[in-house]
């Protein structure tokens, strides 16, 4: 069955589980979903500043909360803010991309509880 967010989700924090069954130590992120008129917000931003190639990134960073799981190749933990974002956009971008895909869909959203808002 198809899930949707509604305006009712405007401003919530969804969690995006990336485990397989939801198993294992946590890895996922923490993020409010991205309604068409932020979207365009953001893109006219992007355009008047002559960065429209960068949209996608600027939902990530407006969007992302938080995260869990998301280690650098050495095993170190990233900490979530908003350059790593960002630095993150860089390094690998195909992955992020796929974040900002997950986001998008309702299918994948958990609402977060009330006491982690």
């Amino acid at each position: 069955m198809p899930k949707f967010y509604t305006k009712a989700f405007e401003g919530k924090t969804l969690y995006f589980d990336f485990r397989t069954g939801g198993v294992g130590e946590p890895e996922g992120v923490h993020a409010r979903p991205i309604f068409a008129s932020k979207e365009i917000e953001l893109e006219r931003k992007c355009l008047r500043e002559g960065r429209q190639e960068q949209l996608w990134i600027e939902l990530l960073v407006y969007s992302l909360e938080g995260w869990e799981g998301f280690y650098d190749v050495a095993g170190g933990s990233i900490p979530f803010s908003g350059e790593n974002v960002r630095q993150l956009c860089e390094s690998d971008h195909s992955f992020m991309r796929t974040v900002l895909h997950v986001i998008r869909s309702a299918n994948h959203a958990t609402l977060e509880d009330a006491e982690k808002n």
